[in-house]
C-alpha cells in the first residue's frame, strides 16, 4: 500500500468515533478550555470516514496560512493527529458551545503547497473517499511518532532571543526556553509566512549505523520450514521467523523482525536451538546502496519523430508561461480591478491554449520515449523548474534514477515504499525544502511537494499499478493529470499500448496524441514466433525456446523469460483422494512454493508445511498441478545447467532494495537470463537482451474481468519490447495453448491500433468503460448472512435515472482473509449520476447499522475480482 502518515508527537489509537453523534462532539471535557478568541475550523482524521470534523482554533495557535498544517484534536478518548480542511466555518453558537479546542498546532506553515492541498480536495470529493484518509497518502510515513520539527531562525527573527546562537533549534526545546505567556504557535507561523524561520521534520533517531546485523539460517529450507510448521500453535512469532528465513535466506535482522512481524527474543530463542545464527556485515547508509550508474552513456541525437513531439510539448508550455506573465502584469497595474482582470485573463487563456496540455505519447517499445522525457525536463530545469515523474512499479525506479542521476546530478530524490521511514522522510523533506527538483516513484509521488513545478510524466501509463488497491481508491495517472490542470502545466503519458481511456481521450482531441513509430535505434521490431504448447512433449519449455536461450548464453548475449505466475505449482493435490490443499481464510487453493516446502496463500499470507500429512486420507504423496516460475527455474537448471539464472518476482523482492540487487546483477553481465513475473516486462531497457519469451501467454485471457484483454495484449507487446532494444537484433517466442485466439494474434504483429480499435467496438457495444462510467461496491464481513443482507438492502435503493445496476452477487474471490464477500456495479453515462446514486445507497447502508459489515466504493475499478 502506497500511503503516507500525518502523524506527529500525538499518540494515535486505533479506537473510532461514534458517527452517530455527527461531525461535531458532543462531549464537553475541562481538559480544552477555549481562549479568548477562536475560529471554527474543519479537520480531516486518518480514519475511514467520509466527512470532516470541526473544531475551534485558539487564538494563540492561529495567524498566517492555517489550511493545509497539522494539528493535534480529542477524538473520543484519544489525541489524534489531522489536517486543516477548512478554515471560517459557520457554526451556530449554540453548538459553538459543544465543540472542543485543538490541542496543538504542528507546523507553523502547511507542508503542502496550496496546489497539491486542491488536489487533495478534489481527490476525496471525486473519489468519494474519507478526506484524511486522502492527505494521509500525501505524507511520508516517516513523519510518524518518531519525527521531530526542526526550525531555522534567522537573525531578524524575533525568536533568535530564546534561541541563543542556535541557527537551528528543536520546536520542543525552543518552547520550553521561551516564555509561557508568549503565542508561539502565532509568531512562528507569522515569521514563517515573512521567510524569517524555516521549518521542516527530520527522524528523531539518527540514521541506521553502517554496520548492520545479518541472520543466516543453519539449516536447510524445508526444516526450518518444518520446524516452523510444528511451532505455529506455541510460538507463532518464532514460527513467522522460520518461514521468512526459508523463502529469503540470510537476511538483515531487522528487515527479518519487520518482515516476519517478531520480536528479538523470539529471535534469541532460535539462536539458542541453534536454528540460525547472527553475523555483523558493513553496508553503505545511502538507500540506493551507492548503486553505480546503470546507464552512464551520453545524450543520444534525437531523430525527427522525438524532435516534433519535444517541439509540440514546447510550444504549449511556451503559450501558457507568456499568458501567466501578461496576467501578472496587467495585475500589477491596477491591483483594485484584480476581480474584474482575473475573469478577463481566464478566459484569455481558455482562447489561447485550446490545444489541451496532457499529452499521450504513444512510442513503440525501444523508440526513445524516455529521451524525450528528459529533454523537455532539461528544458523545465533551465527556468529553474521542477518535476515529477511517475513510474509503475518500484522494479522500474533503478533504471530510471540511474538515467535522471546522470543527466541532472544532485537534483533527483525517490519516493517509495522500497526506503525505510527515516529515508522517505528525509528525500520529502528535501523536496519540500525546494533542495531536490526532479521527484521518481510510483502513485503517491504525484502528491509530492515540488518548488515551482514544470512538468509531470507518467511513464507505462496503461498498467494498473497506478490505482491502489485499498483506500484510498485513487489512480496516480488521472491525479497527475488533474494536478496539471491545477498547476497549468504539461503533463505526459507515455506508453507502447496506452490504456483504452487515454486513446479515447486522444481520439476526441482531451490529449494531444504525439507518435513515435520507429524504434530509436532505427531496428525493425522483432520478429515473434508462436509455439502451441499443446503439440510439445514438454509443455513447459518448448525445445525451439530452450535452444535459442541456449544459443544467446553461448554467444554472451542475454534472455528475460516472462511466466506470470508465483511460486513452483498453483495446485497441490492427494496423489491418494485427490484432495486440494486450500487456504482456510479464502477458500482458494495454496500455492506450492519448493524452496521450503511450503504452502501459500497469496491473498492473506496463510501458510503450511507442504510435507504434512494429506488431512483427507493421511496420504504423504502429492501432485503438484500447473505452471510457477519456481518449477521454470528448476527446469531451467536442468535442462540448460551452463546458463545463470536470476529470478525477479515478489518472493525475491519482498526486502529491501532487492530489485536493485537484481537490475545491478542483469546490468552487469552476472546473469544470462532474468526470468520473472509481469515485472520483468516493464520498461526494462537491457541492450544485451536478444531474446525475450513468454511461457503460458493465454494465463490472464480468461478472468473475469472486462480488461482481461486488454491487459494481456498490453504484457505480451510490453514483453516483446525488450528484446533487440541494442545494435543486435531480436526475437521472440511466445508459448501458449490457444495460438489461435486473435489477442495473441494481434500481438504477434505489434498491431495495436488493430487491437485497440476492436476492443472500443466491444466496450460500446457491452456499454462498459471507457464509453460510460462505472463504481463498484464492495461489502465484506466475517458473518456471510449479514453480508448477503446487507448488499440486498443497500441495493434495493431507488437510482437516478441513466444509472445501471448489476448485482449484488458473490464476488469472483468469494472469500479473502475470512471475509465474505459481495459486490455490484454501477454504470452512468457521468460521474454526477453515480455520485448521487452512492450518496443515497451510502445513506440506506448507514440506516441498516451494521457494524460488522463494511461497504467499499471504488470509482473507476481496475480490479473487479
Amino acid at each position: 500500500m502506497e500511503q503516507g502518515s500525518f502523524s506527529g508527537h500525538a499518540t494515535v489509537t486505533n479506537s473510532l468515533p461514534d458517527e452517530g453523534k455527527g461531525s461535531i462532539p458532543t462531549m464537553a471535557s475541562s481538559l480544552y478550555r477555549h481562549a479568548t478568541v477562536t475560529t471554527a475550523i474543519a479537520v480531516a482524521i486518518p480514519r475511514p470516514i467520509a466527512k470532516t470534523y470541526t473544531y475551534l482554533l485558539p487564538e494563540n495557535m492561529q495567524g498566517g496560512t492555517l489550511e493545509g498544517c497539522r494539528v493535534v484534536v480529542p477524538l473520543g478518548g484519544s489525541r489524534v493527529v489531522g489536517v486543516i480542511w477548512e478554515t471560517d466555518i459557520e457554526v451556530p453558537e449554540k453548538l459553538k458551545k459543544k465543540l472542543k479546542d485543538v490541542i496543538q498546532r504542528l507546523d507553523s506553515k502547511p507542508l503542502l503547497s496550496k496546489n497539491v492541498l486542491k488536489l487533495l480536495k478534489w481527490t476525496a470529493d471525486y473519489y468519494m473517499t474519507p478526506p484524511g484518509m486522502v492527505a494521509a497518502a500525501a505524507f511520508p510515513p516517516g513523519m510518524h511518532g518518531n519525527a521531530v520539527k526542526v526550525i531555522q531562525i534567522r537573525n531578524e527573527s524575533t525568536i533568535r532571543q530564546y534561541a541563543g546562537q542556535r541557527k537551528t533549534i528543536e520546536y520542543n526545546l525552543l518552547k520550553t526556553l521561551a516564555p509561557d505567556n508568549i503565542p508561539l504557535d502565532s509568531i512562528l507561523a507569522q515569521e514563517a509566512e515573512k521567510g524569517l524561520i524555516k521549518t521542516w521534520w527530520q527522524p528523531k533517531k539518527l540514521p541506521p549505523p553502517r554496520q548492520i546485523s545479518i541472520i543466516e539460517p543453519l539449516v536447510p529450507p524445508e526444516e526450518l520450514t518444518s520446524a516452523g510448521h510444528s511451532l505455529k500453535k506455541r510460538a507463532p512469532k518464532q514460527a513467522a521467523l522460520l518461514l521468512t528465513l526459508a523463502l529469503t535466506g540470510a537476511i538483515p535482522k531487522t528487515e527479518l523482525l519487520i518482515a516476519a512481524r517478531s520480536n528479538r527474543n523470539s529471535l534469541e530463542r532460535l539462536r539458542q536451538l541453534r536454528l540460525i545464527r547472527e553475523t555483523i556485515k558493513k553496508v553503505p547508509r545511502d538507500p540506493m546502496l551507492n548503486t553505480p550508474n546503470l546507464e552512464n552513456k551520453p545524450a543520444p541525437n534525437l531523430n525527427k519523430h522525438q524532435t516534433e513531439a519535444i517541439e509540440k510539448v514546447t510550444a504549449v508550455t511556451k503559450a501558457t508561461s507568456e499568458i501567466k506573465a501578461e496576467t501578472a502584469a496587467e495585475t500589477n497595474k491596477d491591483k483594485n480591478k484584480k476581480d474584474k482582470e482575473d475573469k478577463k485573463d481566464n478566459g484569455r487563456e481558455k482562447e489561447k491554449g485550446k490545444e489541451p496540455k496532457t499529452f499521450l505519447l504513444h512510442g513503440v517499445t525501444g523508440s526513445g520515449k524516455t529521451e524525450v522525457y528528459l529533454k523537455l525536463i532539461e528544458k523545465q530545469a533551465k527556468q529553474n523548474k521542477g518535476a515529477i515523474v511517475l513510474v509503475p512499479e518500484i522494479s522500474l525506479t533503478p533504471l530510471a534514477v540511474s538515467r535522471f542521476n546522470n543527466r541532472f546530478p544532485k537534483k533527483v530524490a525517490v519516493l517509495h515504499s522500497g526506503l525505510s521511514k527515516g529515508e522517505r522522510l528525509d528525500a520529502w523533506s528535501m523536496v519540500q525544502r525546494g533542495e531536490r527538483s526532479i521527484v521518481i516513484g510510483p502513485r503517491s509521488a504525484v502528491f509530492a511537494p515540488v518548488k515551482n513545478l514544470g512538468i509531470i510524466v507518467v511513464d507505462e501509463e496503461h498498467d494498473d499499478s497506478y490505482k491502489q488497491g485499498s483506500m484510498p481508491h485513487y489512480n496516480g495517472r488521472d491525479l497527475a493529470v488533474v494536478r496539471g490542470s491545477i498547476e497549468n502545466i504539461p503533463v505526459i503519458l507515455g506508453s507502447a499500448s496506452p490504456s483504452a481511456e487515454s486513446w479515447q481521450n486522444a481520439q476526441h482531441n482531451r490529449y494531444t496524441l504525439l507518435t513515435l513509430p520507429d524504434r530509436a535505434t532505427k531496428r525493425e521490431l522483432p520478429k515473434i514466433t508462436l509455439i502451441d504448447s499443446n503439440k510439445e512433449k514438454f509443455t513447459l519449455l518448448s525445445q525451439q525456446l530452450l535452444a535459442a536461450i541456449g544459443k544467446r548464453t553461448a554467444a554472451g548475449e542475454q534472455s528475460i523469460i516472462l511466466i506470470n505466475r508465483r511460486g513452483h505449482s498453483p495446485i497441490q493435490m492427494c496423489f491418494a483422494c485427490g484432495h486440494v490443499e486450500k487456504c482456510p481464510a479464502c477458500d482458494i487453493s495454496m500455492t506450492y512454493h519448493r524452496h521450503g516446502e511450503v504452502l501459500r496463500c497469496h491473498h492473506c499470507g496463510h501458510w503450511k508445511s507442504a510435507k504434512t500429512r494429506c488431512p483427507q486420507c493421511s496420504g504423504e504423496e502429492y501432485k503438484r498441478q500447473g505452471p510457477g516460475i519456481q518449477k521454470v527455474q528448476d527446469a531451467l537448471k536442468e535442462l540448460l545447467p551452463q546458463t545463470r539464472v536470476i529470478r525477479m518476482d515478489a518472493d525475491t523482492t519482498g526486502i529491501k532494495s532487492a530489485h536493485w540487487k537484481i537490475i545491478r546483477q542483469f546490468t552487469n553481465g552476472e546473469g544470462d537470463v532474468l526470468l520473472g513475473t509481469q515485472m520483468v516486462a516493464k520498461g526494462h531497457d537491457f541492450p544485451n537482451v536478444t531474446l525475450a519469451a513468454v511461457i503460458g501467454a493465454e494465463m490472464g485471457l480468461y478472468m473475469p474481468d472486462f480488461r482481461a484483454q486488454e491487459r494481456t495484449f498490453n504484457l505480451l507487446l510490453q514483453v516483446a519490447g525488450r528484446a533487440g532494444r541494442g545494435e543486435k537484433p531480436g526475437e521472440v517466442i511466445i508459448q501458449t495453448t490457444d495460438p489461435d485466439n486473435p489477442i495473441i494474434q494481434l500481438a504477434c504483429k505489434h498491431d495495436y491500433k488493430a487491437f485497440i480499435t476492436q476492443e472500443l467496438d466491444m466496450r460500446k457495444t457491452l456499454s462498459n468503460p471507457p464509453t460510460t462510467r462505472m463504481i463498484r461496491l464492495l461489502w465484506s464481513g466475517k458473518d456471510q448472512g449479514k453480508v448477503k443482507k446487507a448488499a440486498d438492502l443497500t441495493c434495493k435503493t431507488p437510482l437516478p435515472q441513466n444509472c445501471t445496476l448489476l448485482g449484488p452477487s458473490e464476488a469472483a474471490m468469494a472469500k479473502i482473509a475470512d471475509k465474505y464477500r459481495y459486490s455490484a456495479l454501477l454504470k452512468a453515462p457521468g460521474h454526477a449520476t453515480l455520485k448521487a446514486a452512492v450518496a443515497t445507497m451510502r445513506k440506506t447502508f448507514n440506516e441498516l447499522k451494521q457494524t460488522t459489515v463494511r461497504m467499499d466504493v471504488d470509482v473507476d475499478p481496475r480490479n473487479l475480482m
